[in-house]
């Protein structure tokens, strides 16, 4: 069997991105009580280790806003940028993260992956 080795997490090369947690899909995933929390949670662990964030939100004038719960925990000069794209990938997050040539790990925390999984029944 092979082994599984994960790397270091190292803050000074690190970013943290929110995607797409917010209000409307709070009532259709399964299981989204654990994404808030789960979300929450890493956002509260880049900020005691000064790892940037970025939030991105579908088209929030139809699906609201970041969750409070997630929202509540952003540290004060978070980008928050909302997109129509169904990709995080959005001229302002490049911008963002070309600002930023030290990072190179990206952690992600997506409401959309907790959907694809609740439809699949895992």
């Amino acid at each position: 069997m092979a082994s599984r080795v994960l790397g270091r997490l190292r803050p000074s090369n690190t970013a943290l991105f929110v995607c797409d947690v917010q209000e409307k899909f709070r009532p259709l995933i399964a299981g989204f009580p654990i994404v808030i929390d789960t979300t929450r949670r890493m956002v509260q662990a880049a900020n005691v280790l000064d790892i940037p964030v970025m939030v991105t939100e579908q088209y929030p004038k139809a699906l609201g806003s970041t969750v409070s719960e997630v929202a509540n925990a952003l540290p004060p000069a978070c980008p928050v940028v909302s997109k129509t794209l169904f990709s995080m990938c959005t001229p302002d997050v490049d911008a963002w993260l070309k600002s930023k040539p030290d990072v190179r790990q990206v952690v992600v925390s997506t409401a959309a992956a907790a959907s694809r999984a609740s439809r699949r029944g895992r």
